[in-house]
């Protein structure tokens, strides 16, 4: 994950977290019960990659359920010889 790492998501407003605040995130309230990944689709361009990714989990985030499915598109930059995640967007998907 580069340092220069913003997100934005779905539990936002349109504010972008920036990796830090990511990180605290992910280790502090969220507990994940199951994931798993529909399917990926990773398109490259020079030293930047584009990954879609459709993916499902059973999750809470401080006690609050945010099971669902989505879309995570990713921006990967390759900086000093490693690809390295610089954005990342999350959208709800709608249940079948």
């Amino acid at each position: 994950m580069s340092d220069d790492f913003l997100l934005t998501g779905a539990l936002t407003h349109g504010e972008l977290t920036n990796k830090e605040t990511w990180i605290e995130h992910a280790f502090h309230g969220f507990d994940c019960k199951s994931y798993s990944i529909d399917s990926i689709k990773v398109r490259v361009y020079g030293n930047t990659a584009l990954l879609n990714l459709w993916w499902r989990q059973v999750a809470t985030i401080n006690g609050k359920d945010w099971s669902g499915n989505s879309l995570l598109t990713d921006v990967w930059v390759e900086k000093n010889g490693e690809w390295q995640v610089v954005g990342r967007a999350t959208t709800p998907l709608a249940q079948k």
